[in-house]
């Protein structure tokens, strides 16, 4: 325990006190207070922060600021007549705080027990004040239940909190905190699965019946199939594809009778939810009950047979929400409620007894993954677990326990407890988990494909391929360079994305930029030294000879599309105002933002004139100078992650409908009558990036070849 002034820091547990109240602390808000801690006999300057905090991770200073912001709210200090942290111009930060560290066992065991009770108790309060139809989740965010509190552990501060700490007072609170707040590890884990039989093929969802007779799939078996959903009774050896029309059904769930399966599809550009009666088995006839939705995902059923659960989107411009619909009024209602754009809510489930509902949170703002517990009775959240690392699927095991898959591991949460229990924690490859009992799930183990990068000549349809890179399996996006011996590249590994320079020849990378956040390649300058990117939803410039990163728009923007303008002195870039989309000219030399268009969404240069984009995806072809505009009668993609570019006098884009990807090619050489040319890949092998060299010669995409996927059994005991 560390005492800065009237507040308490416990690091292991990142828990704030004061005044009976406690706080968790986000990471990089503990890691500079810490370090202030460390050196508060002395300003820390912006760089010092900048070297030892952030390290290799390249941020602004607006967000060192935000950061030391944020820890002046939480001590609830005046920068004007600081109590806690003084700030002076050149010479960086200082704490002005009395500080100390707590040697007594007494002392932290009181304090740490005080905290969680107290953490426990506000989290209670505020929560009540959030339920189902609204709230305010930003009043929230650093708040949290004690649940959150061993998610976001680093070895480091632990290791640091011992060397503070008198030996004997670390043991004694070491047991004291061993069965309640460290993961339980449970020795009868199961690390063997048994391998169902199945069909050969990518599978996309799964799902048991409740009394265990059906197990139904989502596969495609062939290249030609499609994906259509397949119904199998245990035991038995037959495969009935009781779909022919669908798309990509994403959601399967069985109702609580085992007399009817829901799914969610895709298709045309549209998401919708169906049923199929499995008492009619001579027909299965499917049943549209939702359409005209931008995405329906995951499908949960309930006890309440009335009631079946999906999280779907409605509009481009909302997040994803979790909604029911009433197979018996046929209404439909929004369940779960954000005031964050950047938040939706991807996945959810319904205990036994159908008085809880588990949703699975995602933040792209912070990258972190939420599995909330709800009162379906109070409509309160009354369970919190937070951590980074993504996670896969939720399904209720008892109206107590939560089985949890994420990319490293398969746990088991009690939500009364908090208690957390490792069934697997070998490298998985496991997806799309369905509970068959308390001890027993199935899930979708599958082989990671391999992948190799093409570059084909153009145009696009000509088949002709140059060259065939084999690079490594992380790697995702590869752009061209002037230097043909050069790349630029996007890779992930554990949950940091990065950007870096790949020298071919050699094999040898250069980071550039390493992130928490979301991270795209958009175009750079003829020179390559100007890379503009999109980072954490907001437009930037990354200098690739001075490393500077400079923001274009604030991360209260709503963005869209950005480009270099011709002479590349500017970029031009289109953001949301209201209900109204403009694209925008930033001058790179003054800094300076100005008006250019209104009512367009995309942009890019054709000569000195443009090709610009409606909010509708609809092609436009703009004079410079005059307002004279010729409709191209071709649209972009509305899909994410697809990419676009202009040639010469070639429009290149890609689409997708997660089932096939198209490389579009348009020659606009005839303003009048625009010609195209595309080639069509599957889906599962071939992704919707790609990248188009300085001349318009060649362009570059990625290829998997065919994973395989097996439903498997596991027990835990």
């Amino acid at each position: 325990m560390i005492a800065f002034g009237n507040y308490r820091l416990d690091v292991e547990e990142m828990l704030l006190s004061h005044d009976g109240t406690s706080v968790v602390l986000e990471p990089k808000v503990l890691a500079v207070l810490l370090y202030l801690y460390d050196n508060h006999t002395h300003y820390v300057t912006m760089e010092d922060l900048h070297n030892n905090v952030w390290r290799d991770r390249i941020v602004s200073d607006a967000a060192i600021r935000r950061t030391i912001s944020k820890l002046r709210t939480l001590f609830d200090d005046d920068h004007k007549n600081p109590s806690y942290i003084k700030s002076l111009p050149t010479r960086g930060y200082k704490l002005v705080c009395p500080v100390s560290v707590i040697d007594s066992c007494t002392d932290r065991t009181t304090l740490i027990q005080d905290s969680i009770k107290n953490s426990r108790h506000l989290g209670d309060n505020l929560i009540s004040a959030e339920n189902i139809s609204g709230g305010n989740q930003a009043s929230l965010q650093s708040t949290y239940s004690a649940s959150a509190v061993s998610r976001h552990r680093t070895k480091g501060l632990y290791l640091l909190l011992i060397t503070a700490l008198l030996l004997w007072a670390t043991i004694n609170s070491t047991l004291y905190f061993s069965d309640k707040k460290k993961p339980h590890r449970d020795k009868r884990r199961a690390i063997v699965t048994e391998v169902i039989d199945s069909l050969p093929g990518e599978k996309r969802a799964l799902a048991l019946s409740p009394n265990e007779q059906y197990i139904a799939f989502t596969g495609q078996v062939g290249e030609q199939s499609g994906y259509q959903i397949h119904l199998k009774k245990q035991n038995y050896h037959e495969f009935l594809p009781i779909t022919q029309d669908a798309h990509l059904p994403l959601g399967l769930a069985f109702s609580a009778d085992n007399k009817t399966l829901f799914y969610s599809d895709y298709k045309d550009g549209n998401s919708s939810l169906s049923k199929i009666i499995l008492t009619d088995a001579a027909t299965y006839n499917s049943e549209k009950l939702v359409q005209g939705y931008v995405s329906v995902g995951n499908v949960f059923t309930s006890p309440d047979l009335a009631l079946v659960y999906f999280a779907g989107q409605k509009l481009e411009s909302e997040p994803m929400f979790i909604y029911s619909y009433n197979t018996e009024t046929r209404e439909t209602k929004r369940v779960t409620s954000s005031t964050q754009r950047y938040n939706y809510d991807s996945r959810g489930a319904i205990t036994p007894d159908g008085k809880m509902m588990a949703v699975l949170r995602i933040s792209e703002y912070d990258s972190i993954n939420e599995v909330r517990v709800i009162d379906l009775v109070n409509n309160n959240v009354i369970y919190r677990h937070q951590q980074s690392e993504v996670i896969y699927d939720i399904k209720w095991l008892d109206n107590e326990n939560i089985v949890m898959l994420d990319e490293e591991k398969l746990i088991k949460i009690n939500h009364i407890n908090d208690k957390t229990s490792k069934l697997i924690e070998a490298p998985h490859n496991l997806a799309y988990l369905t509970v068959k009992n308390k001890e027993h799930v199935l899930a979708v183990n599958r082989t990671p494909p391999k992948k190799l990068f093409f570059e084909q000549s153009l145009p696009i349809n000509s088949g002709a391929t140059q060259q065939i890179f084999k690079l490594k399996p992380d790697i995702y996006f590869m752009a061209y360079q002037l230097d043909n011996d050069y790349k630029v590249i996007l890779f992930s590994k554990n949950n940091i994305n990065t950007l870096a320079q790949l020298n071919i020849v050699t094999n040898e990378i250069t980071p550039y930029i390493e992130t928490e956040h979301d991270l795209s390649i958009i175009t750079s300058t003829s020179s390559d030294k100007l890379l503009l990117i999109k980072i954490n939803q907001r437009f930037a410039l990354f200098n690739s000879e001075t490393k500077e990163l400079r923001y274009i728009t604030s991360g209260e923007d709503f963005i869209g599309d950005a480009t270099f303008s011709e002479d590349q002195k500017s970029v031009l870039f289109s953001v949301k105002n209201y209900d109204q989309w403009e694209i925008l000219n930033y001058d790179i030399t003054t800094e300076s933002i100005t008006p250019m268009f209104k009512n367009f969404r995309y942009i890019r240069t054709h000569g000195k004139n443009y090709i610009l984009g409606t909010p509708e995806q609809e092609l436009i072809w703009k004079h410079h100078k005059t307002d004279e505009k010729i409709k191209l009668n071709h649209r972009l993609s509305y899909e994410p992650n697809t990419y676009w570019y202009v040639r010469g006098d070639s429009i290149f884009w890609s689409s997708h409908d997660l089932v096939q990807t198209t490389f579009h090619q348009l020659d606009v050489s005839d303003l009048e009558n625009p010609s195209e040319s595309k080639i069509t890949f599957d889906y599962d092998k071939v992704r919707s990036y790609f990248s188009i060299n300085h001349d318009g010669t060649a362009f570059t995409y990625f290829q998997r070849q065919q994973g395989k996927s097996d439903i498997v059994s596991i027990p835990f005991r």
